[in-house]
């Protein structure tokens, strides 16, 4: 499950970048004005923060400490 949620977060890095690097070389070739997929690098950004921040692992048994 770790393997997966790791691979997820590094796809999710990699496309957040290339989107956003394909975003700047427009800008500064003066094709675009503003970033034409601001919204996309947005959300994957905030997709690889909460994967990050809330990873999913179902073998923490906390309830079996107590």
């Amino acid at each position: 499950m770790k393997n997966k949620l790791s691979s997820l977060q590094t796809l999710i890095a990699l496309l957040t970048i290339g989107i956003l690097a394909w975003d700047i070389l427009l800008c500064l070739t003066r094709h675009m004005r503003s970033l034409p997929h601001q919204d996309m690098v947005l959300t994957g950004s905030l997709l690889w923060l909460v994967s990050l921040f809330f990873p999913q692992q179902s073998d923490d048994d906390w309830a079996g400490q107590f």
